[in-house]
């Protein structure tokens, strides 16, 4: 957490994103990562598990990624597709102008919900 004049905040140090093998539930093993993005980045998925879409191994969310200088580098919706073999392989990126709150698949088409 860090304060800043008075008030409190959470700021990230970027985002991971993890694939589990939890055959022992008592010893989960980490098999694959993806680190998304650096301090400040940010997704609604993070506080709402709404925002993360996964459907037949396609995993779509809203990211609003700041790299290593402060700087916003990319807004927008990032897919990956999710194998236990492979672990996480990108499908692309869409970018946005506004902050994604939402996303929705129909067929090949992804949608979006913005806060505005």
């Amino acid at each position: 957490m860090v304060v800043e004049y008075g008030r409190p905040r959470v700021q990230t140090k970027g985002m991971k994103l993890a694939i589990f093998d939890v055959a022992d539930v008592n010893n989960p093993k980490e098999l694959f990562v993806e680190i998304i993005g650096g301090p400040g980045s940010y997704s609604e998925a993070l506080y709402n598990h709404k925002a993360v879409v996964f459907h037949q191994g396609t995993l779509v969310l809203p990211v609003h990624v700041v790299g290593n200088n402060a700087k916003t580098v990319f807004q927008g919706a990032m897919s990956y597709r999710v194998d236990k073999q492979t672990g996480f392989s990108s499908m692309g990126n869409v970018s946005l102008l506004k902050t994604v709150i939402r996303l929705i698949i129909i067929g090949p088409l992804v949608g979006k919900l913005d806060a505005h």
